[in-house]
């Protein structure tokens, strides 16, 4: 007889059994004094030998009752088989059952009257009744209790012929239905109280399982936005967001701080001859001696690549700088085995001080850059302190921070176009807006270099809105040969939402034109979402108007889930850093599947920058990978150049 459904059976089941036999004390206790009081009452009334027999019975069954609750407490209630209690269980119930229901039957005919048998009734029913009020979990422990008792006293109260004892014997039949109704009842209550119990924990549980998956996750994440997946150091981003803290906590009073940045030289030789298994390898163990030489507070960090820094505090921190940088230049000259080789790798420093040779993080960086090239042009394998001779350098940053304004006035920048492919076609999905400078004066100057002159002179708005001019008069080109689909990238650096509204110079740039959003992909790096709450705003309208959203160098510095998967984006696009090499590295196979994944979790396109062999385009392709740019397929070229690019495909695609 079963009152659960399928679904926690096997828990409701076992809540029943711990109801009933925590209940059984109680049930025996009352179920004994009772047996006693019947063979009180049926005594006087006769000496039959039955009464014995039935009284010896009785407690034997009880002592049955006793013996049982005493095992199942000596193996202990939860290990012991619910199924196997509840229907030992009904056994003894009903075992106590038949012997009270032989009392009315074995006195049929006799010589009992009818109010000693009224009485022995009236002992029947409460002993019924408090079978059922004493345990409400379990119908068919009661009912078996009750039915083999109760219909034999209604049957022995009408054979007497007795008016009264017909009346007691239809409330006895009116007694048998409602017990065995709230029976019924009670039972299907508790099992409804137990799942909903059951049910309760379980989702209490699961939700207790999930937050610990996600303190997990979140600790995971924590490590991968502020470690280096290869060697364990800090990143580049945790390198930033240190510096910044370190300069902003010196308060003057002779304290000081050394930067060095540490370039590892003819490491590409290692790539080159051994593979990227190798020099992922020689990293590690690079690290691991970097790691084991600072002291201290001293902060060790890869930047990316073989290039790693660390910041020196201190009042004698050129000293101690000095001294470390040619332990590490010493260290990196041990021969290192890297798949099965030991091959020579040698290393370059550059140390600048703060505040000596610069007033903000970026311009120590740039300071001890600027000695770092000095000691690679010197011969390599050395350390070079920034003096007043390399300020040429920051010189010609000034020089070119006075001219950008000059420049994009007089439209003396150029933008080149670089195309974006369909890996599985060949189709040209798209192409991303690159600026080129050849200045007057200093010759060609890169990009990166043209961004930090207009950053450090507050025109990078100024700089975005002329990239954009160029970038829809090339759309408008497209479209009048043809192409209404393709879509132009242009990058927006994230300092400029800190002082501009990108939005805004999209949107100004569009509206005269006529142009559609849609056809104009905006690419942040994840820099830009280090403070999500500045570019939100302005990253939401950009999407409001239809524009695409695209995270740059996706995998190389910080980001966050939650606000990726805030963002409104189109299209993550994996840092070149994995590409590079990727037909021969696991490691970056594993990282860019794993991109690829959260991209399509996402419901976003990623796309592959930096692609220069067909190997590392084949197993692009292998990775579920669709979309890429490099020199591979065409180096950034003029409107014009690309816009030949695409003719033939046209002409053939009409055709």
């Amino acid at each position: 007889m079963r009152d659960t459904d399928a679904t926690g059976d096997a828990e409701i089941y076992a809540s029943q059994a711990r109801s009933c036999i925590e209940g059984t004390p109680n049930a025996i206790g009352a179920n004994t004094t009772l047996t006693l009081a019947q063979v009180g009452v049926l005594l006087p009334e006769t000496t039959s030998i039955w009464v014995f027999i039935w009284l010896a019975m009785s407690l034997v069954v009880s002592t049955g009752r006793v013996l049982h609750y005493r095992h199942i407490r000596i193996v202990g209630i939860e290990n012991y088989p619910a199924d196997k209690a509840l229907r030992e269980l009904r056994a003894l119930c009903l075992a106590a059952g038949c012997l009270w229901g032989a009392i009315p039957l074995a006195e049929i005919g006799g010589n009992i009257t009818a109010s000693t048998l009224a009485f022995s009734a009236f002992i029947v029913v409460g002993t019924t009744s408090t079978a059922l009020t004493q345990n409400l979990s379990y119908a068919p422990a009661n009912l078996l209790f009750m039915l083999p008792a109760l219909p034999p006293m209604a049957v022995a109260l009408f054979a007497t012929g007795a008016w009264a004892a017909y009346i007691i014997g239809a409330d006895i039949v009116l007694l048998v239905w409602l017990f065995t109704n709230q029976a019924f009842r009670n039972a299907g209550a508790y099992c409804e109280r137990e799942r909903l119990r059951l049910s309760a924990l379980s989702l209490a549980n699961s939700l207790g399982e999930a937050n610990r998956e996600i303190v997990a996750a979140n600790a995971r994440l924590g490590q991968l936005a502020t470690h280096d997946v290869l060697t364990g150091l800090n990143n580049r981003a945790s390198f930033n967001q240190e510096l910044e803290q370190r300069i902003q906590a010196l308060t003057g009073d002779g304290q000081g701080m050394a930067l060095a940045i540490i370039d590892l030289d003819n490491f590409k030789v290692i790539n080159d001859t051994q593979g990227h298994a190798a020099g992922d390898q020689a990293l590690r163990k690079i690290a691991n001696r970097f790691d084991a030489i600072r002291v201290g507070d001293q902060f060790l960090a890869r930047l990316g690549g073989d290039e790693f820094a660390i910041i020196i505090p201190g009042p004698d921190a050129l000293d101690v700088a000095t001294a470390l940088a040619n332990s590490l230049v010493a260290k990196v000259g041990e021969p290192i085995e890297a798949g099965g080789h030991e091959p020579i790798v040698g290393a370059s420093v550059g140390l600048a001080l703060f505040p000596e040779h610069a007033r903000s993080p970026n311009e120590l960086f740039a300071s001890a850059d600027i000695a770092l090239y000095e000691a690679k042009r010197r011969g390599k394998n050395r350390v070079a302190v920034f003096d007043i001779a390399m300020k040429r350098t920051l010189e010609r940053q000034q020089r070119l921070e006075s001219d950008i304004a000059i420049a994009i006035s007089a439209n003396q920048l150029g933008v080149v176009f670089q195309p974006q492919i369909n890996l599985k076609t060949g189709d040209t999905v798209g192409h991303e807006a690159l600026i080129r400078w050849s200045h007057p004066d200093l010759g060609n100057v890169a990009p990166p270099e043209i961004v930090a002159a207009a950053q450090n002179a507050y025109l990078d708005d100024r700089l975005t809105a002329y990239v954009l001019e160029k970038a829809c008069d090339f759309l408008a080109r497209l479209s009048a040969a043809g192409d209404n689909t393709s879509i132009v990238a242009i990058n927006i650096s994230p300092v400029e939402f800190r002082h501009s509204s990108p939005a805004q110079t999209v949107i100004d740039a569009l509206s005269p034109r006529g142009m559609d959003p849609r056809r104009i992909e905006i690419e942040i790096t994840e820099e830009a979402i280090l403070d999500f709450n500045l570019a939100e705003a302005d990253l939401s309208r950009l999407a409001s108007i239809g524009a695409r959203i695209a995270i740059d160098d996706f995998g190389a510095g910080y980001f966050s889930l939650a606000s990726v998967s805030a963002l409104p984006l189109h299209r993550l696009k994996i840092d070149r850093s994995f590409i590079t090499g990727i037909d021969a590295s696991p490691r970056h196979q594993l990282v860019v599947e794993n991109i690829l994944a959260l991209a399509r979790k996402l419901g976003v396109v990623a796309i592959a920058e930096g692609i220069e062999t067909e190997a590392e385009a084949h197993t692009l392709r292998q990775l579920g990978c669709m979309e890429g740019q490099g020199y591979l397929f065409c180096r950034p070229v003029d409107a014009a150049t690309a816009l030949d690019r695409l003719t033939p495909k046209k002409a053939i695609a009409s055709g």
